[in-house]
């Protein structure tokens, strides 16, 4: 195989369990391959990627009829890669999801990947929907949907926020790791960026719940 390639996962429209609910999770480069169409076709969709609209239809409108007709009612927000939205628009998007969940639309939630933004708002709705830890929901999404899902600390950080849970210091989280000997093949220290200090974090929560 060819180490520089890029794999993805297949993740077009997988069946998430949120509460008593089913959600659609999907990745906007398996476009290449199907038509928007093909399977379980969503009535709302919540679109996490504006790269989404040249698929849905091009046009979007705001305080005005949109002159198209979308092929079913959809939000499209910029949320940035591996990061997050501000704390008034996360928890929009996460009411405005819940909503139609709730209302018992068939709901498809998209990035690019599947992976970091889609990942992170199944993971806000489980803990608003099932009352359960940022932990618990992380590891459920995990679990059940891919390992992949929530790629940064900034969208752990917000998972917290969303579920007003207080959220392990990173300091604990290196105080934990002291406790584990390190071996020769691993860092002796956590990277400061997202990604790799992700790990760390995690154990954390695991270490802390």
């Amino acid at each position: 195989d060819n180490n520089n390639t890029v794999k993805s996962c297949n993740h077009w429209r997988a069946p998430v369990k949120v509460g008593k609910y089913t959600v659609y999770a999907s990745s906007r480069r398996l476009l290449n391959d199907k038509s928007i169409n093909q399977g379980v076709v969503p009535q709302v969709g919540i679109y996490l990627d504006d790269m989404w609209m040249r698929e849905l239809s091009g046009f979007a409108s705001c305080g005005m009829p949109c002159p198209v007709k979308p092929k079913w009612p959809f939000l499209v927000v910029d949320w940035p890669d591996m990061g997050v939205m501000t704390d008034w628009e996360t928890n929009i998007i996460v009411d405005e999801a819940i909503k139609h969940i709730k209302l018992g639309k068939r709901v498809e939630i998209a990035c690019m990947g599947g992976h970091g933004r889609t990942g992170t708002l199944l993971a806000m709705i489980k803990v608003k929907l099932e009352g359960i830890t940022v932990k618990d929901a992380v590891e459920s999404i995990r679990e059940t949907y891919c390992d992949k899902t929530v790629e940064s600390v900034t969208q752990i950080s917000a998972i917290y926020k969303v579920a007003g849970e207080e959220e392990p210091k990173e300091k604990e989280a290196k105080a934990k790791d002291k406790t584990t000997p390190e071996k020769k093949d691993e860092p002796a220290k956590v990277e400061a960026k997202d990604e790799a200090s992700l790990d760390a974090v995690m154990k954390a929560v695991k270490d802390l719940g």
